[in-house]
């Protein structure tokens, strides 16, 4: 998550610190509570002994991937990228499993915990960004006229549903 110094980079307000970071914090909780967190994710997936398994999110490396045979033994694999590696990241969404690593088999264990760093997380800290302008900015009026200056507002929850949206379309969602 873009922290309140990288937040102030790209947003110029008054607002004191602790003021905005409660900004920052309220839109950050709304993106996680409806799309997850921006931390490491962490899935457990049924196996069926086939040899590719599908994340949930695009991912950019695997952290960690761990089977579970059906008698509860677990095996760590190894994701090193080398030659004795049991598993490979495959186009951001799969997961392959190496019949050629160290723990030698040709498809899944019946459980797999994938643990992974997803790819859209400076995505979504774009999108925290432009959230939290849009929390700054709205007042409730449609516009305003003073003089010679006049100003029409965005539609805030359309403003908020297109940011969104733009999240759900590069697999954040």
């Amino acid at each position: 998550m873009i922290d309140l110094a990288g937040l102030r980079l790209q947003i110029e307000t008054d607002l004191p610190d602790a003021a905005l970071q409660l900004v920052l914090s309220a839109v950050d909780e709304e993106l996680t509570s409806k799309y997850g967190s921006a931390t490491p994710v962490t899935e457990v997936i049924t196996g069926d002994f086939r040899r590719y398994l599908t994340l949930s999110r695009l991912a950019s490396s695997l952290t960690s991937v761990t089977e579970r045979e059906s008698d509860g033994t677990t095996q760590l694999l190894d994701i090193s990228g080398t030659s004795t590696a049991d598993a490979r990241l495959v186009g951001g969404r799969m997961v392959e499993r190496l019949a050629t690593g160290t723990n030698t088999r040709s498809s899944w264990a019946p459980e797999i915990t994938v643990v992974y760093a997803a790819a859209d997380s400076n995505r979504r800290d774009m999108a925290l960004v432009q959230l939290v302008k849009i929390e700054l900015e709205y007042n409730a009026l449609k516009g305003e006229r003073v003089g010679d200056y006049s100003m029409t507002a965005v539609e805030y929850a359309a403003e908020k549903a297109r940011i969104i949206a733009g999240l759900v379309q590069w697999g954040f969602a």
